[in-house]
């Protein structure tokens, strides 16, 4: 009898520690506390008329309003201050106490700040203890909820918008009879794979009264989850649309949706699952020509090019490079190209085309393939054409081409002038024009034109970029010179070709492009004389978290998108470890123990973290490095969850735990991947709140079978 009393103690223990680590933070009620933070502090109509076929009436388009209501907020100071209450950590998210305790820290220096901090807590609070709607009536009460036990007391005892009610008996969670104030649910969600390998996800609003009239602010939560996969993300928005990032190829995706107001919400959608489709590479980022070599009657042209922007999340297997024969200068009809290929490794952005004609024109492409499945998928193409080195005339050839004034031999382009140079849809351009000897049958002209001369500043990083040899064709005697730059020197070849397709003999001159403030300007674009080319790159955009257990070791994969940069991004430094968990809003960040530091390439952005300690809190900062130097860094904050039952099975199969398999972390990058408004990001150790009521009845199962069983 003492042994059963023993294990029935042990059993009501498993079972109430499975009932309190299954309860989390109500997602809804994050939603009513934004929705509360934004009616207090941004300006906007309360409510909106609906049409008979219940479209909501925008002044400025649909889904057109940027920013958005949650970035509008955020831009407000008292506003800021309000959210921070909303975006607490989900531990006793509810605790008045602890949120009051939490708006004292050192990121608020003001008494402002620390008010409003405290007017979102007293919110918070008050939303968890009196939810919204009504207890149904005792006679509408069935099954357990008409069971005589101490199920609550108070409505924050009950997971997500139940209401403890007394059934006569005693309290039990319960469906409350909501208000009609409350949106209603989402319908129509849909989804598709977008060409950059996202997937958005897009839904209907419906009206919440009979009479057409909503209480705005309305948000919509949106958790979803993939198969597999140990961490639920979430997300706030004030659109009814999603763009989901970092999806591997065929994943399976769950996606709920919820509409919420400051009264609260009728509860999330039923899941709806998609598999993602793979979507093929973009083409290569930056492709030019960098260099040349030349020999004694061949010249051999570098090509350059940067990994493409959007993979689908899939490492680069191989580059494939074509290139066509020598092009005639000019032809009257089309001719068939004889192209060449070469695989290039995926380490490798470069590639040489060997012994070609000098002074001939090359049609040159390339594209990222990437290997899915045992399949090849071939991404699209870049393409330029090329004009190799031509070398210079010796002094009886000079007399066949005139550098500006009457001609001196058959030559039928002279007086060449520059009208103008100007500024105008966001480039430099300078006008020419030229005669011709009257009589000459002459049917088109081809121009080309390449910088010889910058300033000192520029020579090093920029003359790669300009010294390409811009082409162009014209059937007038005037052309627009384009893609100049500030204070440089461009020399012009006018190539005139007669109708039978001959090219006759050229003219040419050269160009100086003035300082930017002295340029004068077409339309309304002007250029800013002040803007610094030699800027490193931008920050990293928002970088995401997806924790996933296998057995006993936890890995984290870490990935973040390409940054804005005039430069191409030459690589990545990653630095990671251990640090306090009181310490995310500080600026200055202590590791606990060593820190890792990782350099990964430009055509990768994502970091996979192997081997992590269970709950410990950890910060990542990433920095994007190019040419001109390291950009300001992006800082992220996650904790990693807590095994459950793993130390059993390690002493069953003899699997190594997560702590003996973190003392050698192992680090290793995965391929690349890749612009919504600003909204909430959360990473949850849980399922949904629908799958929480779930997976704690399943425990609660659990427990039983194995207390009937020990008893």
């Amino acid at each position: 009898m003492r042994r059963v009393t023993v294990w029935g103690s042990l059993c009501l223990l498993f079972l109430m520690w499975m009932i309190t680590t299954g309860v989390q933070a109500d997602p809804q009620l994050m939603g009513q506390c934004y929705a509360f933070c934004v009616t207090r502090f941004v300006d906007q109509p309360k409510t909106r008329q609906l049409d008979t076929q219940g479209d909501v009436f925008r002044k400025r388009g649909r889904h057109e309003d940027k920013p958005g209501l949650i970035q509008i907020c955020r831009r407000k100071k008292q506003c800021k201050f309000c959210l921070f209450a909303c975006d607490r950590p989900s531990v006793n998210y509810t605790s008045l106490q602890l949120c009051i305790q939490d708006c004292k820290h050192p990121y608020f220096s003001r008494d402002q700040a620390i008010e409003e901090c405290q007017v979102g807590c007293q919110f918070l609070s008050n939303a968890a203890s009196a939810k919204v709607g009504k207890c149904p009536a005792k006679s509408a009460m069935s099954g357990f909820a008409t069971a005589c036990v101490e199920n609550c007391h108070r409505d924050r005892d009950c997971l997500g918008s139940k209401k403890c009610c007394d059934n006569g008996c005693g309290f039990t969670c319960q469906k409350p009879v909501l208000s009609q104030m409350l949106p209603k649910k989402p319908q129509h969600v849909q989804f598709s794979t977008r060409k950059d390998g996202n997937v958005l996800v897009q839904w209907k609003s419906m009206p919440g009264l009979d009479d057409g009239l909503i209480v705005e602010p309305v948000f919509y939560i949106v958790r979803w989850w993939r198969t597999f996969s140990h961490s639920v993300n979430s997300k706030i928005t004030d659109r009814p649309l999603l763009k989901i990032r970092h999806i591997p190829p065929s994943s399976s995706i769950s996606v709920i949706v919820a509409s919420v107001n400051v009264h609260g919400s009728r509860g999330f959608t039923r899941v709806k699952t998609y598999i993602k489709q793979i979507t093929k590479p973009s083409e290569p980022n930056n492709f030019d020509e960098t260099g040349f070599k030349v020999h004694d009657s061949t010249v051999d042209v570098t090509i350059e090019w940067q990994p493409p922007s959007r993979t689908d999340g899939l490492p680069v297997a191989r580059y494939q490079v074509f290139w066509s024969d020598g092009l005639p200068a000019a032809s009257p009809s089309y001719q068939r190209l004889n192209m060449y290929r070469k695989s290039v490794s995926p380490d490798q952005n470069h590639f040489i085309l060997r012994n070609l004609t000098l002074g001939t024109r090359y049609f040159v492409q390339v594209l990222a393939t990437i290997r899915w499945r045992g399949k090849i998928h071939r991404g699209r193409r870049a393409s330029m054409y090329i004009l190799t080195y031509r070398p210079p005339k010796s002094a009886e050839e000079l007399g066949q081409v005139h550098r500006g004034g009457k001609p001196k031999v058959e030559s039928p382009v002279y007086d060449v002038q520059v009208d103008e140079t100007f500024y105008h849809d966001g480039t430099l351009k300078a006008s020419i024009s030229w005669k011709t000897i009257h009589g000459t049958p002459i049917e088109k002209f081809l121009i080309y034109w390449n910088v010889v001369k910058c300033p000192r500043k520029f020579k090093e990083l920029m003359m790669s970029h300009f010294a390409k040899t811009h082409d162009a064709t014209t059937h007038k005697r005037k052309f627009d010179l384009f893609n100049l730059h500030y204070k440089c020197e461009y020399e012009v070849q006018i190539h005139p070709v007669d109708k039978t397709g001959a090219m006759l003999p050229s003219t040419m001159t050269h160009v100086k492009t003035p300082a930017c403030r002295h340029i004068s300007v077409k339309g309304i674009i002007k250029p800013d004389c002040r803007q610094q080319v030699f800027q490193p790159p931008g920050r990293p955009p928002e970088i995401g978290i997806d924790v996933s257990v296998d057995g006993c070791v936890i890995n984290v994969l870490v990935s973040w998108e390409q940054p804005s940069s005039y430069w191409p991004v030459t690589g990545y430094l990653v630095l990671w470890g251990e640090t306090e968990a009181n310490g995310d809003l500080a600026s200055h960040i202590v590791y606990n123990n060593s820190q890792h530091k990782t350099f990964i390439s430009g055509n990768t952005t994502t970091l996979l973290l192997q081997g992590l300690d269970e709950r410990r809190h950890h910060t990542a900062q990433i920095w994007a490095r190019s040419r001109i130097g390291d950009g300001p860094r992006t800082v992220k904050h996650f904790t990693t969850p807590k095994l459950t039952h793993c130390l059993r099975q390690a002493l069953d199969s003899g699997t190594p735990t997560s702590r003996e398999v973190s003392s050698n972390p192992a680090v290793f990058s995965t391929t690349q991947s890749v612009p919504q408004p600003t909204q909430k990001t959360t990473s949850i150790e849980t399922p949904p709140s629908s799958g929480n009521r779930v997976s704690i009845t399943g425990c609660l199962l659990v427990g039983v079978v194995l207390c009937y069983l020990y008893l």
